[in-house]
């Protein structure tokens, strides 16, 4: 077996584990990770994704054998040869996997669970860019943009995941002054993109609808905004 055809038939057997953490990234959005990190998280899903599949032909009748799925014995002895069928059913419940451990991070379910049992006082997000983004309550912010000297008001379409760069898209933005305070224009929808340290972003206090939190629609808090200025 040449070195090309050994890889490629590892990536055949790894194909839950690749199906599963793309379903998880694609929920959660890309992070900085390390190399050995992410081929780790494709290990993990991919045996879990089999031995799954072992526990659920198990419970259907098959021997106990079935526990451990021909294809994780695969891995190593390069004589056997693959059961595509199993690949297949692996790969979704990969994607049920992937769906789940999102769910979990989401939700903070492991988080949850630590401060339940006192082991934690940690939320549970990367860092606080993450952690201010996924509060619910928060989305009409003030951004500061201390490279041009402008403040930005308005409601937060989209922000990016965590990294050195960091990018907002904006929608039904007041522009100011950062100096003066006064008012520059408006505009319907603003894209920023600031490295972590020319960028900080305040909360206003006064109060919202809460039923108008998310929605996309702006009309009564932009009049209420124009009120308050």
């Amino acid at each position: 077996m040449t070195l090309s055809t050994e890889i490629i038939r590892i990536a055949f057997l790894a194909l839950p584990g690749i199906i599963g953490r793309g379903t998880y990234v694609a929920f959660i959005g890309r992070q900085t990770r390390k190399d050995w990190e992410e081929f780790s998280q494709v290990i993990v899903f991919a045996l879990a994704s089999y031995a799954i599949y072992g526990f659920i032909s198990s419970f259907l009748g098959e021997p106990v054998s079935r526990i451990t799925p021909g294809n994780v014995d695969a891995f190593s002895n390069h004589d056997m040869e693959i059961d595509w069928q199993e690949i297949l059913c692996a790969s979704a419940i990969g994607v049920l996997l992937g769906t789940a451990s999102a769910a979990c991070y989401t939700y903070k379910l492991v988080s949850k669970f630590g401060r339940f049992i006192r082991v934690t006082r940690r939320y549970g997000d990367e860092d606080v860019w993450a952690f201010l983004h996924n509060t619910p309550s928060i989305d009409w912010v003030f951004v500061r943009d201390h490279r041009l000297g402008l403040v930005y008001y308005g409601w937060i379409r989209a922000f990016s995941d965590s990294g050195e760069r960091r990018e907002l898209l904006l929608e039904d933005v007041s522009v100011y002054d950062n100096a003066s305070g006064d008012l520059l224009y408006e505009s319907e929808a603003i894209y920023v993109s600031r490295d972590y340290y020319d960028m900080s972003i305040e909360v206003p206090c006064f109060p919202r609808d809460p039923q108008m939190r998310g929605t996309g629609d702006t009309e009564g808090q932009t009049d209420e905004r124009k009120k308050t200025h």
